[in-house]
């Protein structure tokens, strides 16, 4: 019998129990995909990662105790990454049930993601955002936090594929109209220090709202997509400005990028305070913003108010799910009289 070596559904898993005196720092216990479903490769890999916990417990213990050992790199099960053409490649509007089809698929991964790796918060209020930014859009055409969302068709379908997951079912499918490229090409990428990754040690460590841990995740995907960059060691000066243009080239408002600039900083020095990277490549890169740009409001007039407060929250009771319960109808009541600022009436 191979000890620590677990099973979900097909896949094999290291699972052990933590020491008592490290359960603050891991958790009630390991659970590390081995990435394999071959009974022999799991053995092989459960005794490397056994003896990695040993030494990384062992190095722990020894800081607590006031005698620092040099800590351990983890064992990775694979050091190739598949990568493959965007997995919603050529779907249109016509193919909105099997964009929703395909969604509910990468959703139930994450799920399954999310229990092994003991981020089931996280991922949970990712599907809570999701739902609530994507309805607050579809009903005002506004978007509370992307500045290019994605069309409303998908928002739609993405809801439909949450509520399916929630409630256990399946979608139909239904063959898109253009087929999805099933090529795939093999590259070759440290998975040591990939950014979604440190974005998980990030959250477990710092305890961050869940709302900024998906704000930073949606940071994260889009400076990957800018720079096509996943591994934190490989990010250079260049990267970073080659995202702020990127981003500028979009049509983001100078205010906004500077707010994705700061989410960028934020995990890379984390990193470096973690000695993954020397320096923060992004240390002091900002988008100049005039005075004027950042103060300039336009006042609503009486016929936006009206539209405002006669909405469904003050007409017929209706609480979304991103209004916060009863601030969504107190806030823009005090806005409206005392002239506050957003963020001191929200601390209030």
């Amino acid at each position: 019998m191979c000890t620590h070596l677990a099973k979900r559904g097909s896949t094999y898993y290291y699972r052990r129990k933590t020491p008592i005196d490290l359960v603050h720092i891991f958790g009630k216990e390991v659970m590390k995909s081995l990435g394999t479903k071959d009974k022999k490769i799991a053995e092989a890999q459960v005794r490397r990662m056994g003896a990695h916990y040993d030494d990384l417990f062992a190095s722990y213990s020894a800081k607590l105790a006031g005698n620092p050992v040099s800590t351990p790199d983890t064992p990775t099960p694979h050091t190739t990454k598949i990568t493959r053409p965007s997995w919603d490649e050529g779907i249109e509007v016509d193919d909105e049930e099997a964009y929703a089809y395909l969604f509910l698929k990468r959703l139930k991964v994450g799920r399954e993601n999310a229990l092994a790796n003991n981020t089931w918060y996280m991922f949970n209020a990712a599907l809570n955002n999701l739902v609530a930014d994507a309805d607050e859009y579809i009903r005002t055409g506004k978007h509370p936090f992307e500045d290019n969302p994605k069309p409303m068709w998908k928002l739609e379908a993405q809801i439909k594929a949450v509520n399916a997951l929630r409630l256990m079912r399946d979608l139909p499918y239904k063959e898109p109209a253009v087929k999805i490229s099933k090529q795939s090409s093999t590259k070759v990428t440290s998975t040591k220090h990939l950014l979604k990754t440190l974005v998980i040690k990030w959250a477990t460590e710092r305890a961050p709202r869940p709302r900024t841990v998906v704000k930073m995740n949606r940071v994260i995907d889009r400076f990957t997509e800018i720079t096509d960059v996943e591994d934190v060691t490989l990010i250079s000066k260049k990267n970073c400005v080659d995202f702020k243009d990127g981003l500028l080239s979009q049509d983001m408002s100078p205010v906004n990028v500077n707010q994705y600039l700061t989410e960028l900083n934020t995990i890379l020095n984390y990193a470096s305070n973690q000695a993954i990277i020397n320096s923060n490549p992004a240390t002091g890169l900002k988008v100049m913003v005039k005075e004027s740009a950042k103060t300039k409001r336009l006042p609503f007039d009486l016929a936006a108010l009206n539209i405002i407060f006669n909405s469904p929250v003050y007409s017929s009771s209706y609480r979304p799910v991103g209004g916060k319960g009863e601030a969504a109808y107190w806030l823009p009541l005090l806005a409206l009289f005392t002239g506050a600022r957003l963020h001191e009436l929200c601390q209030l």
